[in-house]
């Protein structure tokens, strides 16, 4: 059926164009102050952090899977802050059953407005403390209206091995074609007590009805590798994916091409990606390309040049990049945190952290076209350069060639912080330079005193579809058969982060909860709100505007075969004590303030060893921040 000719634009396709979709408004009355907290009677254990995964339903809403082992939940917030009809409550979803408690959500859209949600899934029957336990990665699934249909609550179990811990798998999802996810995974070898980082790289395809056509054990990507593999994916429209990952192979990133039938289309063990020697590549990241290829980025060094690199790949292997592949010079400045979402027509928009000794943090952004070249300035666009430091930075396409952005910052006043830029890079009216505020910072009630902690953040797209328009499939679909209604669109986007200003029950201690707010075209939909500070907060953190170094704060690398660093504090105030590695994600953190001022000694990891590598530290005291390389060895 034609539902409007475009021969011209008229009056009338002006109304159809932006009925597809709810008008954007700076106010929306469900959204309170400070975000809608999500779950609320859900109590993590005391200090442990809160996974956040939100996957669009393709109606107007998300579905967030937040927390693990019996903390798991999934909830269904709309564009409006409610809860989508039927997942009312204060406790989420349990989606999990028979003995199997996720962990490590990450979750997938199935393309007719329910969700994947596939996680490492502790097997615990009974044991103490589920000590010593093993993780399973396994699939599960929900449909829009909460049923699980014919799928068992205990899920689908994907054919991985064993673990005694879920991080080092690092399995990475994507949709599929026809209601499908496929995920990659690392399965450590080894003794199962003293099992490796790295392993074999595997994939597994898991459809709607919860059959595996790639067999019960999947397909093998890359055979042994000894070490972490920071894998990644794109899929391929077609029912397959792609997979690139970190190789000790020359030149560092490699790829594979997984056909929806589960055949590697490319050569045994994957094909180089750069076309240059890299010396420390950070993770790849990479989105489709529209036609059935894909563009992928990294960052590192390739003989003078160091920054981003980036290539877009066909679906036969082939590699292009005739104008070489950097697409960022870092110069002196360090480069992690990458991230990217696709760009329209066939493009993909970048943004990553920029860090320099003494210096704040910085957020920059670029966009690259279906050939991975540069749109926007060579030196990339600026989103932040406040005085501070930011961690856990997200963004999301807003459909039309711009992107938002999200991020914890460490600013007084203000904890979250957002922003939107339109398809030249500028920022869309309604957001702040640096950043508008969206979760001001909320003052504690516990006799410690201080204000919450942010400690997780996410953020997704959210398009609502035209009535008789099922799914986003179908809205995509139309306006790629009517490309002029694409002016017409800027999608919203939801930002969900996790803090600890929730105070438990009547006693002294707080602990981590999901909160949300709705990000339209043009700021939050609600402003924050700033409190007035807490009657009996004693000890509030000394914030201050001065350079990120404080003179009694200091961090150094002692020693790289026994992975400790000296430090010394400025008094006796919190501080915090976290090792990244080269792509932003936060492996270990320890609070250290009780040490008091003065050198100390520590080791990093509480006993468990890093793989051999380069990674940042971070001591936080205060607004005050020091960083320092460390490198460690086996």
């Amino acid at each position: 059926m034609n539902l409007v000719r475009f021969v011209s634009l008229r009056v009338a396709s002006w109304a159809f164009a932006l009925a597809l979709f709810f008008p954007a408004g700076r106010a929306l009355a469900s959204w309170a102050p400070n975000g809608n907290q999500i779950n609320p009677t859900v109590v993590p254990d005391a200090g442990a952090p809160v996974p956040l995964s939100l996957a669009p339903d393709g109606r107007g809403g998300v579905f967030l899977a937040s927390g693990y082992d019996l903390q798991a939940r999934l909830t269904h917030i709309l564009d409006t802050g409610a809860l989508a009809p039927g997942w009312s409550g204060d406790n989420g979803f349990y989606y999990f059953d028979g003995g199997y408690w996720p962990v490590v959500p990450d979750a997938v859209p199935d393309g007719d407005g329910g969700v994947f949600i596939i996680s490492s899934d502790l097997v615990c029957f009974g044991h103490a403390h589920c000590a010593g336990n093993t993780t399973l990665l396994r699939a599960h699934h929900v449909d829009f209206d909460r049923s699980t249909e014919v799928w068992a609550r205990e899920g689908v179990f994907l054919g991985s091995g064993a673990e005694r811990s879920w991080d080092r798998r690092q399995a990475v999802s994507v949709a599929g074609e026809a209601g499908s996810v496929i995920t990659t995974w690392a399965d450590p070898v080894g003794d199962y007590h003293y099992l490796t980082y790295g392993g074999v790289l595997r994939a597994q395809r898991v459809d709607i009805t919860g059959a595996l056509p790639w067999g019960s054990n999947g397909v093998i990507v890359r055979d042994t590798l000894l070490r972490l593999f920071n894998q990644t994916m794109a899929s391929d429209g077609m029912g397959g994916a792609y997979v690139f990952w970190q190789d000790d192979r020359s030149p560092g990133i490699y790829g594979q091409h997984i056909a929806a039938d589960g055949r590697a289309l490319w050569a045994t063990g994957g094909i180089p990606i750069a076309i240059a020697p890299m010396t420390e590549p950070g993770p790849p990241v990479a989105i489709p390309d529209g036609s059935h290829g894909a563009i992928v980025t990294w960052s590192g060094a390739s003989g003078l040049q160091s920054g981003i690199f980036a290539a877009r790949v066909t679906p036969e292997g082939v590699v292009r990049a005739p104008h070489g592949q950097q697409v960022f010079a870092a110069g002196a400045s360090q480069v992690d945190g990458l991230r990217i979402v696709p760009a329209e027509p066939g493009g993909a928009t970048l943004a990553w952290r920029s860090l320099l000794p003494e210096a704040p943090d910085r957020i920059l952004a670029q966009q690259l076209d279906h050939a991975a070249r540069p749109r926007w300035s060579p030196s990339g666009v600026v989103v932040c350069e406040a005085q501070g430091t930011r961690d856990h930075m997200a963004i999301a396409s807003d459909l039309q060639g711009g992107v938002y952005a999200a991020w914890i910052d460490n600013r007084p006043g203000f904890s979250v912080y957002g922003m939107h830029l339109d398809q030249l890079g500028r920022r869309v009216l309604g957001w702040s330079r640096d950043g508008e505020p969206i979760c001001a910072r909320i003052p504690l009630t516990t006799s410690a005193g201080g204000t919450a902690s942010a400690s997780e953040l996410v953020l997704t797209t959210i398009v609502k579809p035209a009535q008789g328009a099922r799914n986003l499939a179908a809205v995509s679909s139309r306006f790629d058969r009517h490309p002029s209604l694409r002016s017409f669109l800027q999608a919203s986007a939801m930002v969900v982060w996790a803090d600890d200003r929730t105070q438990y029950g009547g006693g002294d201690w707080t602990y981590a909860s999901p909160f949300a707010m709705l990000l339209t075209p043009h700021g939050p939909a609600t402003a924050p709100v700033v409190p007035s500070p807490a009657p009996n907060s004693v000890n509030p953190p000394a914030y201050s505007q001065t350079p990120a170094s404080a003179p009694g704060l200091s961090l150094a690398m002692r020693s790289p075969s026994a992975q400790t660093v000296n430090l010394s504090l400025d008094g006796e105030s919190p501080a915090l004590l976290e090792v990244f590695d080269v792509g932003g994600r936060r492996l270990w953190s320890r609070e250290v303030g009780g040490l008091g001022p003065g050198q100390h000694e520590i080791h990093l990891g509480d006993g468990e060893a890093f793989p051999s590598g380069v990674y940042m530290a971070r001591l936080t005291q205060g607004s005050h921040a020091v960083r320092a390389h460390v490198a460690v060895i086996h």
